[in-house]
């Protein structure tokens, strides 16, 4: 009988106390060693690491990710080798599937990474955590997946290539190395580090992506990566400059290499063009993303919102229609999608869709001040009365706008025939 194969974890950290002990936890019972690259904790990391047995070793930060980890990887002894950051860890449930890869006929195997957010709308394509079954997700609104190779054979080809955001996968596809598609979640808590941290990695990430582009100025890579860092800190301008160049190198979505990167930079230009107001440029990009992705509902959450701005509401009707129907749990998009109806003349649906949005969030102002106004203008006066009240108590800021209205209103409610609901069946 063959001998089981053995495991190794590998790592870098720099002050990661706060993650590292629930990381180690979650695979300690999977792993047969742990090899950690430390670039310069000040905090309890390293000692965290010793009390599992870790190897440490010492690394002066030099602004290179794969170097660091590539490190990590040469100190490893075992068969396998598997990857994570100290803020991510493997549910054990999925112990058992993940160590049965390891005697497969493949060489490497994906994970889906789970970044979870709380925020409504993520940056791209989300997962709601409604209906999941792992204790991970439990207190999230949903993740955004990605799909990234962090279980691989301890072959000395294998290393990791880019200065942020390294990757595995181009060393192994030159080895003619096979890689496994594996459903097994990686769960990501970045969410769970401070506004600091992430303005100091922004701040790190963009000296580096910038470097990396002169390093390496055709590959579409990291133009994405700096074209999305300047997304986050709100400069469209050059956002779009950095998304336009990476869509340049790409060329089509036949490029397979960069397929995903293709997609992701089409969804985030897109969303550039929104912000700067150049809405037929970003119906062209949503609807490449959905010529390609074609079940992602914030595609078409967001073409509906440039289609609105151009006015070609029927269009937009038909887009939001969509996406309720790819996510009947969003509130937002039946409450644009009402609006729409509303602006088309089309005082039921628009009422309808009204209605399932309230229903999902009922504690939404915005959603209460649409009622209350397309109350008003079909004299349905005790619900508008009710609904801008209701909008006010939720949003303090929304009384200079509407309390004229509910005054003059509030003059005649015992007059008013209660009709509260202004629901339509």
């Amino acid at each position: 009988m063959p001998n089981k194969p053995t495991l190794s974890l590998c790592m870098i950290t720099k002050d990661e106390q706060d993650f590292l002990t629930d990381c180690l936890e979650s695979v300690k019972q999977i792993v047969d060693e742990i090899i950690i690259v430390d670039t310069g904790s000040k905090d309890n990391t390293v000692k965290i690491a010793k009390e599992f047995g870790a190897k440490v070793i010492k690394h002066e930060w030099d602004d290179n990710f794969s170097k660091a980890r590539n490190i990590s990887l040469q100190n490893a002894t075992k068969d396998w080798i598997l990857v994570l950051d100290a803020d991510e860890t493997i549910s054990e449930k999925d112990h058992e599937k993940l160590i049965n890869q390891l005697s497969k006929d493949f060489d490497a195997y994906t994970l889906i990474q789970r970044n979870y957010f709380n925020k409504y709308k993520p940056l791209t394509f989300e997962v709601t955590s409604k209906g999941d079954d792992y204790k991970e997700s439990k207190n999230y609104k949903g993740w955004f997946p990605s799909e990234l190779v962090r279980l691989f054979r301890n072959e000395k080809q294998y290393r990791f290539s880019g200065m942020i955001h390294e990757l595995i996968e181009p060393s192994i596809k030159e080895q003619e190395g096979k890689i496994g598609k594996s459903k097994i979640p990686l769960h990501h808590f970045r969410v769970e580090k401070s506004e600091e941290f992430d303005k100091a990695k922004s701040k790190k990430y963009l000296r580096m992506g910038i470097e990396q582009i002169k390093q390496t100025p055709e590959n579409p890579k990291p133009y994405f990566e700096v074209g999305s860092i300047y997304f986050g800190e709100e400069n469209y301008t050059k956002a779009i400059k950095y998304f336009e160049k990476s869509a340049a190198l790409i060329g089509d979505a036949d490029n397979v290499e960069y397929y995903s990167t293709y997609v992701y930079v089409y969804f985030n230009l897109g969303k550039s063009y929104m912000k700067t107001e150049q809405f037929s440029k970003a119906v062209d990009c949503f609807e490449k993303v959905i010529s390609l992705v074609p079940k992602a509902p914030l595609s078409y959450f967001f073409l509906g919102q440039a289609q609105t701005k151009l006015g070609n509401l029927k269009k937009a009707a038909v887009v939001y229609e969509k996406a309720a129907r790819l996510d009947p749990s969003d509130p937002e998009t039946f409450n644009n999608l009402a609006n729409v109806y509303a602006n088309l003349g089309k005082l039921n649906l628009a009422i309808k869709n009204f209605n399932k949005a309230l229903k999902l969030d009922p504690k939404n102002a915005i959603i209460h001040r649409n009622i209350g106004a397309i109350s008003l203008g079909a004299k349905k006066y005790a619900s508008a009365y009710n609904h801008f009240k209701k909008a006010v108590e939720l949003e303090p800021s929304f009384k200079a706008d509407l309390q004229e209205v509910i005054k003059k209103l509030e003059s005649v409610k015992d007059k008013l025939e209660v009709d509260y609901s202004f629901s339509v069946e």
